[in-house]
């Protein structure tokens, strides 16, 4: 994934401790990436979920780094919604 601004984007690593704490669609259907440090005055947050031929792209961005769990959950309520 390309966005204009960052410089690497790299799989989020808390992603995996919180879809086995919530019902989190399934892994083949997710993807959820973080900007990597270092990054400018605002840090990006993407999630992607692709249940079939449907794609939904969800992009989080705060001035300094943004917070992991609003993403998840927006996520995981949007992989609901699209299952």
């Amino acid at each position: 994934m390309n966005l204009n601004g960052v410089n690497r984007i790299e799989t989020d690593d808390l992603w995996g401790k919180a879809r086995v704490a919530q019902a989190a669609p399934t892994t083949d259907d997710v993807t959820v990436l973080e900007e990597s440090v270092p990054f400018g005055d605002e840090q990006i947050r993407a999630g992607c979920v692709q249940p079939g031929d449907v794609q939904a792209v969800i992009l989080q961005s705060r001035k300094g780094a943004t917070p992991a769990v609003s993403l998840h959950q927006a996520v995981i309520l949007q992989g609901q919604l699209l299952g």
